[in-house]
């Protein structure tokens, strides 16, 4: 993966964003993008590159998380990308949730969690990479 891996944060909270976004860029090699509620974070999805996290949170103004999941599931891009709920006020993983993180929030699980999704795009990236190698390579003619 030679492109710097992107996380999305989601959450309707300007200091909540701005200081998981500065702590998860302190901590890690990731461009951290965010949004404030789950409209913008659809539309930032929707024109970023194979971002390999979603932080959502889950109750926010005018699209809540709940309405963000349905709508990623309903994308076939979308619905590959993983999404942590980081919430106060949920009571367990959503629907289309892969984890789920209650607030306030450990800094240091939520970087060992950053890390642990950032391996698993890039082992992934880099076994597509292998693959294409692999099938662009001539055969032996037999």
């Amino acid at each position: 993966m030679a492109d710097k891996p992107v996380i999305l944060v989601v959450d309707d909270e300007d200091d909540i964003r701005d200081v998981v976004k500065e702590f998860i860029q302190m901590e890690t090699d990731c461009i951290v993008e965010t949004a404030c509620n789950g409209r913008e974070a659809l539309t930032i999805l929707s024109g970023v590159s194979g971002p390999c996290l979603v932080l959502l949170d889950m109750m926010m103004p005018i699209m809540d998380g709940k309405e963000v999941l349905d709508a990623m599931r309903q994308n076939d891009r979308l619905a590959a990308i993983p999404v942590v709920v980081v919430s106060a006020s949920h009571d367990g993983p959503a629907e289309g949730a892969v984890r789920f993180i209650r607030k306030p929030v450990s800094f240091n699980a939520l970087i060992a969690l950053v890390k642990e999704f950032v391996a698993m795009a890039q082992a992934a990236s880099q076994g597509a990479e292998e693959q294409s190698e692999a099938s662009d390579t001539p055969g032996d003619g037999i």
